[in-house]
This record gives structure tokens, sequence and C-alpha cells, in this order.
């Protein structure tokens, strides 16, 4: 029986270890650009089941009596940041005597549509509008926006006109198309520049308008990292795991189409971050950004963007934050970071509003003296 009792002990600690070390990698890819080595991105994605499976052990070892939870304890305390980075304890509401709050949103609007193709769907697209109206923020970012060229002028108006944000600045991801389909900013306060952040001058995933609030001036960068370009029969192939009617070749062809499209999504943004943080270092404005960035908080993305800059969901959300909304397990992918010299307020996930594969996240800021 004892006999019996030390193999179990020792196959515990086997998977332990297999965890432990997994967790140790997904700190890791924090600091090593999946463009070089993508290999070490995939356990950054994994962190929450490293996480688990660590607390897990924790629990297990202190129900054994034995001392070797100690290890999965310390791994969890070592990376401490990384788990705020995911789940917060505290949130607090919107300061109202603040002076000059900014209302702050952002939103992947999936091409205002609920395929990959780009479906018209007039009647989301009005819920999307109706939802803008009711939140009124002073700066908003949009993802994935997609109008026909034969409604542009007509939706800009109205939007400019019924949430009452006259200012915009919009660009395409490619340049060739003649409708919308890219990043916008629509904003009630003055645009002084403008412009845009792309790979060879052609591919843009980012925009930025200078801004004038009072006697001061600040810099919104709308981002949009590259997409790991899931399809209808990539999110069936996830949701058929279970299926025992699959087929080993089916689920071969499967798990390697899904983790081509990984590899090739977290090399193309590696690139992305390294040439928008470049552009950042280079504004004479204090930094507000906002979007979807297709990578988790323990992503080499996020933590080269983020810098030294305040995430609002680390200041002042509460809970496990997940801003994905699609079939894939919930993950926070979309953000908003600003400069050091904001204050933040009144972060929400606004999780009970789902028109896109993403929630729309919003935030109060207010600009320290």
């Amino acid at each position: 029986m004892k006999k019996k009792a030390g193999i179990l002990t020792r196959l515990l600690l086997l998977v332990n270890f297999l965890f432990s070390l997994g967790l140790i990698l997904a700190y890791l890819a924090s600091y090593i650009n999946p463009e070089q080595f993508v290999f070490i991105a995939f356990f950054g994605l994994a962190y929450p089941v490293f996480l688990i499976g660590n607390l897990f052990f924790i629990f297990i070892w202190l129900l054994l009596g034995k001392r070797y939870f100690i290890l999965p304890l310390l791994l969890i305390l070592l990376g401490w940041n990384h788990f705020q980075r995911h789940y917060q304890f505290r949130g607090e509401e919107l300061d109202t005597k603040a002076e000059y709050p900014i209302k702050i949103l952002s939103y992947n609007v999936k091409n205002l549509a609920n395929s990959n193709y780009g479906i018209e769907n007039k009647t989301l697209r009005e819920s999307v509008f109706h939802f803008l109206k009711r939140e009124q923020p002073k700066i908003l970012c949009l993802q994935e926006f997609l109008l026909p060229a034969r409604d542009t002028a007509k939706v800009l108006d109205y939007l400019k006109r019924e949430i009452d944000l006259p200012y915009l600045f919009y660009n395409n991801y490619r340049q060739e198309t003649r409708e919308i389909d890219g990043l916008i900013i629509f904003t009630n306060y003055p645009v002084i520049n403008k412009g845009s952040v792309a790979i060879d001058d052609e591919h843009i995933f980012a925009i930025f308008v200078d801004l004038v609030m009072a006697d001061d001036t600040f810099r919104v960068y709308n981002v949009h990292y590259e997409s790991i370009r899931f399809r209808d029969q990539d999110y069936e192939f996830v949701s058929d795991l279970t299926d025992d009617g699959q087929t080993e070749q089916k689920f071969s062809e499967g798990s390697i189409n899904i983790l081509n499209k990984l590899r090739r999504a977290f090399k193309k943004r590696g690139v992305q971050v390294d040439i928008l943080s470049y552009h950042m270092k280079n504004s004479p404005y204090p930094i507000i950004l906002c979007g979807d960035f297709n990578d988790t908080p323990s992503s080499y993305v996020y933590r080269e963007t983020s810098g030294d800059m305040k995430d609002a969901f680390m200041e002042y959300g509460a809970g496990y934050n997940n801003t994905y909304a699609g079939a894939l397990p919930p993950l926070r992918i979309d953000y908003i970071l600003c400069n050091p010299l904001f204050e933040v307020y009144d972060y929400q996930t606004h999780n009970d509003f789902r028109q896109s594969d993403h929630y729309p996240i919003s935030c109060v800021l207010t600009l320290e003296k």
C-alpha cells in the first residue's frame, strides 16, 4: 500500500512540475518577441490553464499534508503582477467631483455584421449605434468598422450628430478599398493632427489623433493588432472537439490549421508592436491608447505596448475581466491604456451588450494638474 502511495506521489509531483514549468514559460512569454521565437507565445496564451493547475496542486498537497505546495505557491506569488493583469479584487465608481472627466469607449464592432464575410445587418448596426448614443463617450475608438461606400457619408453624419462627436478620423486597413473598412476615432475635442501607423506603409494597424482639451493636448491611438483570422469552420472544429464521431484525420487537420493561424498572428503582432512602440516614444504629448490587441495580458504585445502606462482595468476594474465574446475561451484582449498623468475611474466591460465577438469597454479619465 505504501509503495502505491509513493508511486502516486511521484506521479503527482511530475504533473505538478510540468504545470510549474508551463507557468514559468508563460511568464517568460511577456519578455520574448514571438517574431524571433514564436513557440514561447503559446505558453503566454495558456497562462490561465497553468495558473489553475498550480492552484489545484496547492490544494492537493495541503490536503495530503505535503510540503510540496510551497513550489506552486511561490511561483504564483512571483508572478503576482501577471495575476493582477487578469483579475482585480476591487473597483471604484466615478468621482463625480472630478474636473473635466473624459469618458473613453473602445469597441471592436466586427464589421457591424454577424459573420466573417461582412454580411450587412442593419438591425445589428442600429443596435450598436443606439448603445453608443446611450453611453455618450467623449472619445470613441472603433475597430473593424465597416460601411458600404453608398452609406458612408449618411452614417458618419448620423453618428456625429446623434452621439454628439463632431470630429472624426478614420483609415482603412488596406488602401485599395473604396468603402470604410478599418479604424475610426470619434471625439468632441478639436483635432490638431492625425495620422496612421502601418507595416511597409500600406498595412495599417493603428491610427492616432492629437486632441486639445482646455489648455492641454494629448494623443489618442486606436490600435488593432493582427487577428488570428479564424473562420466559421475553425469555430466549428473547436466546438466539435468533444464529438465522438470526429475522425483522427479531421482532428489532425483542424489542429494544425489553428496552430498555424496562431503562429502567423503571433509573429505578425511581434513586428507590429515594435513599430508602434517606436512611434509612441516619439509622441510629443501624453498618450491614451485603446484597441483590440488580439492577445492576452501575459503576452509580449501587451507588455511592450503598455510600457509604463496605466491599464484602466488594473486601476479600477474588478473580478476576472474577459473582453472576448466569441466561441473560444473567455480572454481579455481589448484594452484602454493611458499616461500616468491621467487618473482612471469607473472601468467597465459591457458584457450585457453582445452584438460582436468582443464586448465594449469604457472608463473615465481625468488629467492631473
